[in-house]
């Protein structure tokens, strides 16, 4: 990055501290007290991994520690870090976060896992009692099950229990930043279904969440698990397909589609199909705004095209 206007700054949580990663810093986390992160646990490794610059971002490199490096739930022996992975070692929780170069304030995305994290980390280091420190974390263990059931609370859908639309800006936006920060692919969809209005009008609304209930269980069967599928508003769905240009989105919209209507009339008795818009990432589509709009925009025309049809912008 010598020699480059940094446009993205990084960070690293961990305890309750808040580390910011320059490129040409090499940044060693363990229990020694001279790692640049001090994670004071058995658990952890004198020298369990490293973070450091490589090919254009931050790569996280485990050390042959012994309960080993995990990131997103996945050990790993290196890998590259995106915005908002989570970093597992031994009994710590780290996050990786990457804000726009331009913002001046630092930000502060700590989760109450990772505050109480913090809180306990301080108890530690005056207690060695380990079998408080097992308790301790017992508490924690228990705290984050609340968390989890809390997170599911917040952005989830309760009818059809696809991510709801605060969820959906969220990812929408980190996977953005990520596809046009290592120039990737990314693509949406927009999923409509077709005369929703006159299925509750002529069938009753209970009918119509039947309906939504079945369409979102379709397109869930028909996605991967690196998606994400967000009831948006009323009867409209949009789902996030990282790593994934315009035209292979486009194969898996029409799938979709198909689906849905070799369904139709099975689902709650009714005859129904879907209209799908699909942008992909590109010269067009530079910002998440125009990504949205482009999606929303061949939506549009797929329904006025006859709808049950996809349309790629």
């Amino acid at each position: 990055m010598q020699g480059q206007k940094v446009k993205h700054r990084y960070y690293l949580f961990f305890m309750d501290k808040l580390l910011e990663l320059k490129a040409d810093g090499k940044y060693k986390i363990g229990r020694n007290k001279g790692n640049t992160v001090y994670l004071p646990h058995d658990s952890v490794s004198r020298q369990h991994s490293v973070i450091e610059w490589q090919n254009g971002k931050f790569i996280i490199q485990d050390l042959n520690s012994t309960n080993g490096t995990l990131v997103n739930k996945q050990k790993v022996a290196a890998t590259g870090l995106s915005d908002g992975d989570s970093i597992q070692l031994g009994v710590y929780s780290l996050e990786f976060k990457v804000i726009d170069g331009k913002d001046s304030a630092i930000p502060f995305f700590l989760s109450p896992t990772m505050e109480l994290e913090g809180e306990l980390a301080k108890i530690i280091r005056d207690v060695d009692d380990k079998r408080l420190i097992n308790k301790l974390y017992g508490v924690k263990k228990i705290f984050s099950k609340k968390e989890d059931r809390l997170l599911q609370l917040t952005y989830r859908d309760p009818l059809t229990g696809l991510y709801n639309r605060r969820f959906f800006n969220r990812s929408f936006s980190s996977e953005f930043n990520r596809a046009y920060r290592y120039n990737r692919p990314l693509s949406l969809l927009i999923i409509d279904i077709d005369h929703f209005k006159q299925v509750n009008d002529a069938h009753g609304h209970d009918r119509g969440d039947d309906v939504l209930r079945a369409v979102a269980k379709i397109i869930m069967n028909g996605l991967r698990r690196s998606d994400t599928a967000c009831r948006f508003g009323g009867e409209e769905i949009c789902v996030v397909l990282p790593e994934t240009d315009a035209v292979a989105a486009s194969y898996t919209a029409e799938k979709i589609r198909r689906e849905i209507e070799s369904e139709s009339g099975k689902i709650a008795g009714i005859p129904v199909t879907v209209s799908i818009g699909v942008a992909g990432i590109g010269p067009s589509c530079d910002v998440m705004e125009k990504l949205f709009k482009a999606a929303d925009k061949a939506l549009y025309q797929a329904k006025h095209s006859g709808r049950n049809t996809v349309i790629t912008g």
